[in-house]
């Protein structure tokens, strides 16, 4: 599979994702690992997932995610209560973290072209996202250096 046939798949992919808090989700939490399907663009590009992120995502459409490289160009969480780590998410094209009340460093997203933060009320430093070009902050109560 050639790059560019990789690069239009990875496009038109859309993974959308309604969390609620997980009690029993904890940073030790292990997931069997299956076997890579898609290759990753470049080593620059495939940012590791942290093992919670992988966790949540998994739980929640059954693919489990292990590099930025294999996630979606878009991918939509709403509500996600658990989710704290988005480092590995700033190569999206298309990032809506709606009502994940607990991120709160989002330094890594400045490449992310549209940013739908609203409700994200941990988040208080937005100067880093630079690259953004849609940038949502609604209901961000908590933002105070943009």
């Amino acid at each position: 599979e050639t790059t560019a046939t990789t690069q239009e798949h990875r496009a038109s992919q859309h993974l959308v994702v309604c969390c609620k808090m997980d009690p029993t989700l904890n940073s030790s939490s292990t997931v069997a690992e299956p076997p890579r399907r898609t290759p990753a663009k470049s080593v620059m590009s495939a940012v590791p997932l942290s093992e919670t992120t992988r966790v949540i995502l998994k739980r929640w459409n059954g693919h489990d995610y292990h590099t930025s490289a294999d996630l979606p160009a878009r991918l939509h969480i709403f509500g996600c209560e658990d989710l704290v780590d988005v480092s590995a998410l700033g190569q999206l094209h298309t990032l809506s973290l709606n009502g994940c009340a607990r991120v709160t460093d989002v330094s890594a997203l400045g490449n992310v072209k549209n940013l739908n933060l609203s409700r994200c009320t941990g988040v208080a430093d937005v100067s880093a996202l630079t690259g953004v070009e849609t940038l949502d902050l609604t209901g961000c109560t908590g933002v105070t250096d943009v």
